[in-house]
């Protein structure tokens, strides 16, 4: 009998924590019953970390609510966890219902959802009709219609920004019946952000999650903007395909000036030169100019320079690839040659010297006999 009460007294208590650990989503509009031209609050909470949300509005929100701020991610997106807040301005009058759907894992689940009423307002359509008056009496009726559900899924704009907000050019232009787009990111640009418009307000949208991955160099990433018409089956899919440009490896120079050498020129695929500078030049004017924009340059040895000293340019590029320019310095006043006893065993220096001798002797005689 212990046994027995020991183990259901177990069993209670791990039931009684289970449901104290479990952690809900939930969404609430504040105030969620008011009048055309003010503002409503919409708070969400229990996000987990994990997991991945978006939202889903319903009855043509955007004639009733205008978001103003929203603290929550980009669009119908939500990027942030545990909680985050949205708020609206009414523009319109009716109800509207806003769904969180978890997008992480299988399938879409709806986990919360909140509704607003502004102006109590309704979409059904009521036509009161009243019959003439005859003889006999006869009750007014009132009809009621229910709208048919559009099948519109059409998107109506799409903008394209990088994570600082700058907008990014794409291919082809935009057509509401072309659903494949091409986005050609350069190697600063992060992370992409979408800002869909839908041709039916009725309509729900979904983005996929890798919105909001980093994009990897050299490789291409494809996000699908799935829009579903307010019938809830026709669906249509947009995919803008961004290519990430890859790390620039280009460590080369465009130009290269030498204020102190006028007369030097840079030569494609030469990685070493010659300088001749006057005596008194101590440093040169360099000015090095990359062929890629992203690459860097760097001079080491420009001081102090004498006779054979090496001047050094290295160029950096993007992806770390590295090129080295050496400038050997020959300053002219060095370059004077003394002639040596080695010079003096030439032939033609010995003949020279000769010649000179016989000329001062021959001069000299000359002058004495006179």
């Amino acid at each position: 009998m212990k046994r027995i009460f020991s183990c259901v007294t177990f069993m209670f208590v791990l039931f009684l924590f289970s449901i104290t650990s479990l952690k809900a989503a939930s969404m609430s509009f504040s105030p969620s019953n008011l009048k055309k031209g003010s503002q409503t609050k919409l708070s969400i909470s229990g996000l987990e970390e994990s997991a991945s949300y978006s939202l889903s509005y319903s009855n043509g929100y955007s004639s009733i609510l205008s978001v103003s701020v929203n603290y929550c991610g980009s669009g119908t997106s939500i990027n942030k966890s545990n909680s985050c807040q949205i708020i609206y301005s009414t523009v319109g009058s009716g109800t509207v219902t806003v769904s969180l759907i978890r997008t992480s894992g299988e399938g879409n689940d709806t986990v919360a959802s909140a509704k607003v009423t502004v102006n109590g307002g309704n979409n059904n359509i009521t036509t009161k009709q009243t019959p003439k008056t005859t003889k006999q009496t006869t009750k007014a009726q009132t009809t009621t219609t229910a709208a048919l559900k559009s099948t519109n899924a059409n998107l109506s704009k799409l903008v394209v920004k990088d994570q600082d907000g700058a907008v990014l050019s794409y291919t082809p232009e935009f057509k509401n019946d072309v659903y494949e787009y091409t986005v050609e990111a350069l190697s600063g640009v992060e992370k992409i952000q979408l800002e869909p418009s839908m041709e039916d307000a009725k309509a729900n949208l979904v983005i996929s999650d890798n919105v909001n991955e980093k994009l990897k160099e050299g490789q291409t990433t494809k996000i699908t903007i799935t829009v579903t018409a307010e019938d809830g089956i026709t669906k249509k899919a947009y995919n803008i395909n961004v290519n990430k440009a890859a790390l620039n490896s280009d460590a080369t120079l465009k130009s290269l000036i030498i204020s102190e050498a006028m007369d030097f020129k840079l030569q494609n695929g030469v990685y070493e030169y010659t300088v001749g500078i006057e005596k008194n030049v101590s440093a040169l004017t360099i000015k090095c100019i990359p062929n890629s924009e992203t690459s860097k340059c760097s001079i080491t040895g420009n001081s102090n320079l004498k006779n054979k000293s090496v001047v050094k340019v290295l160029v950096t590029a993007e992806d770390g690839s590295k090129k080295e320019y050496k400038i050997n310095i020959s300053k002219k006043s060095d370059n004077v040659k003394k002639i040596t006893m080695e010079d003096i065993k030439d032939p033609l220096i010995i003949i020279s010297l000769s010649i000179v001798a016989f000329a001062l002797i021959g001069g000299i005689f000359y002058t004495v006999k006179r």
